[in-house]
């Protein structure tokens, strides 16, 4: 007599389990010129691995709007979560906003409650509504239909906006800032 393995019938249903997937986006010439360290990349793949996400990649992007443009469209249809940090500020090299609203076929709005902020810390510094410069509101863009999460420790406010594949994080650049929206809102 001789015996025979039996192998277990498979279960009726099957548990998968998957770790959502995020990609890292730092904008900024500087950091791709090696003018300034990054000290945001390391900051947010330890705070998602902690989390239980799975940072896929880590990449570097120039003050470029084409380049910008074609990474978003590109990483934002890609993964679960696509956090960029950057970009996010009064001047002309600031293109995180006009690139991921193109990138995305959206518009730009001004949200009202960054406006107020930016013009209330905007008036303790100077006289009148005047003296504050053209460009001072920039930092007030977002998507259009992005969840806007006010800035504690700055003026320029993140913004999340759903995909169809997933979600995408407009986060400031300036590390302490970028700090505290993660640890208030995030």
């Amino acid at each position: 007599m001789t015996a025979q393995l039996r192998r277990p019938k498979p279960l009726p249903w099957k548990i998968s389990v998957t770790r959502p997937c995020a990609i890292i986006c730092l904008t900024g010439s500087e950091l791709t010129r090696g003018e300034t360290r990054d000290a945001n990349g390391s900051f947010l793949a330890t705070e998602l691995t902690t989390l239980g996400v799975h940072v896929k990649e880590l990449r570097l992007l120039p003050d470029d709007r084409p380049q910008l443009e074609e990474a978003f469209g590109g990483l934002s249809e890609s993964t679960d979560l696509l956090i960029i940090s950057g970009g996010l500020g009064p001047t002309a090299d600031d293109l995180t906003i006009s690139a991921l609203a193109a990138a995305l076929g959206r518009k730009i709005t001004i949200d009202p409650a960054a406006r107020e902020n930016m013009r209330g810390k905007a008036l303790e510094r100077v006289a009148s509504e005047a003296e504050i410069p053209g460009n001072f509101y920039k930092q007030g863009e977002v998507v259009e239909g992005a969840t806007v999460l006010q800035n504690p420790a700055g003026l320029a406010p993140a913004s999340l906006v759903e995909t169809e594949r997933g979600l995408v994080a407009a986060l400031p650049g300036v590390p302490y800032e970028l700090r505290a929206i993660f640890h208030e809102h995030l």
